[in-house]
């Protein structure tokens, strides 16, 4: 009787432990509807007071932009990959509109210590990757770090639907950074360290000049030592040798030429047509390419 104990005990310790581990199979998909959600939650990590707040600004983004928005919170995915399970589970549900691919996943697996954002291909355009990897370190890892699963996730909804909806605050917020003007000294140690390179490069150049003078000379002399060596074998021979004091007078250069370009910066736009669909949800035959951003923290 005690084994049998034992056993079910078992059992049920390690069906309580796979519990929270799920697929693109199992994690349960809100539907569509009138007032849908926009979460998936099975684990009850977020409270009901934050989901509804959640999903009110997620159906008025969709209301206004037709963004369609999955944000799935749960403690494993199976194989530890949350970036594969989101564009899994973003292509078998078609999340995001089918006309326009504007489709959003905010993604995180808390005992995996994994988060990701995944855009639609039709909304790369609008939320590019590197706004997106800004939202992250600004609203999300903070929270993460200290296990404030709720303003980690609200936040990042706040972040990315402000952006989206044309939140000049907000879109300040997460604009890049301008390019810091440089001081009279950086300038002027700059312009010291330029000088041996600009003679490096004039000297190469000079030498590359003084080949191309060289090499036409090589070549008329070896052209008049054969017609001389027709006249006689005494001024082949004297011409041959002149041709051979020439080339051994030659020292070959090498040229050098350095450069380097660097442009950084990204654009923003937030222009565009969308399409709202009559049912609400996150549903609506969108596919995702991988573009967003994602980490573990």
């Amino acid at each position: 009787m005690k084994r049998w104990l034992v056993i079910i005990m078992a059992l049920l310790g390690s069906l309580s432990l796979s519990a929270g581990i799920y697929t693109p199979n199992t994690i349960p998909i809100p539907e569509n509807g009138e007032h849908p959600s926009y979460i998936s939650n099975p684990d009850s990590i977020l409270s009901d007071s934050v989901c509804a707040v959640i999903n009110e600004k997620l159906f008025q983004l969709e209301d206004s932009t037709g963004v369609k928005t999955l944000v799935m919170v749960v403690e494993h995915v199976e194989g530890d990959d949350l970036y594969q399970f989101s564009m899994t589970v973003g292509n078998m549900y078609g999340i995001g509109s089918k006309e326009n691919n504007t489709g959003l996943i905010i993604a995180l697996a808390t005992l995996d210590r994994s988060y990701q954002i995944l855009t639609g291909k039709g909304l790369e355009g609008y939320l590019p990757d590197a706004i997106c990897r800004r939202v992250e370190l600004k609203a999300m890892i903070p929270h993460l770090k200290e296990g404030a699963w709720e303003e980690a996730i609200g936040e990042t909804v706040e972040a990315i639907s402000g952006i989206l909806m044309n939140d000049e605050e907000i879109k300040s917020t997460y604009a890049a950074p301008e390019e810091e003007e440089c001081t009279f000294w950086e300038a002027f140690f700059g312009f010291l360290i330029s000088i041996p390179l600009f003679a490096l490069f004039f000297w190469c150049l000079y030498k590359i000049f003084e080949l191309l003078l060289v090499i036409p000379k090589m070549i008329f002399g070896l052209f008049a030592g054969n017609d001389v060596g027709r006249g006689g074998g005494n001024g082949f021979s004297g011409s041959y040798r002149s041709s051979s004091r020439r080339r051994r007078s030659y020292s070959s250069s090498s040229s050098y030429s350095s450069g380097s370009s660097y442009s950084s910066g990204s654009s923003y736009s937030s222009g565009g047509s969308y399409s709202s669909g009559s049912s609400h949800g996150s549903r609506g035959g969108g596919s995702f390419g991988g573009g967003g951003s994602g980490g573990r923290f």
